[in-house]
């Protein structure tokens, strides 16, 4: 499990919402719902950057595991990082060059994963969570859960 302090993810979330667009990321390149009319299909599988439509791509911020587990916003232009070209939040018990505890925590495999800043708001909104300082995030092998807590 990773710990994001909750003041932390709060410019991402506004930065996202306000954004005049969002980035596109490969699950929009094969993901026909979000191409646009008679996009160009390569090799039946994916289409480019172009033929995307990011009227379809909804608020969100992504969460990355690389050399370590972040958040960042989709929303473009990005929000510039003081060590990154992205801002990026770095959960409590990971960062940016900490291969093997990520792995650990995480899983081998790299990945990017879109989560929509409606789902966000709404875990923060909630009154329970009134609270909060984190978001938790619980990686399991086919997925993750969310959930908050008070440090």
């Amino acid at each position: 499990m990773i710990h994001f302090p909750i003041r932390d993810l709060l410019p991402l979330l506004t930065h996202s919402e306000n954004a005049p667009e969002q980035g596109v990321t490969f699950q929009h390149l094969v993901d026909p719902t979000c191409w646009k009319p008679n996009a160009t299909v390569i090799h039946g599988l994916r289409v480019d950057a172009k033929d995307v439509d990011k009227t379809k791509i909804p608020p969100s911020l992504i969460l990355v595991k690389d050399q370590g587990c972040y958040f960042m916003s989709n929303g473009q232009p990005e929000l510039p990082g003081t060590t990154s070209r992205n801002h990026v939040v770095y959960g409590n018990e990971t960062g940016p060059d900490d291969y093997e505890s990520t792995r650990r925590l995480c899983g081998g495999d790299d990945f990017a994963e879109l989560i929509d800043c409606k789902t966000i708001r709404e875990i923060l909104n909630d009154p329970k969570n009134a609270k909060a300082t984190h978001i938790v995030v619980i990686f399991k092998p086919d997925t993750f859960e969310f959930y908050t807590v008070t440090r």
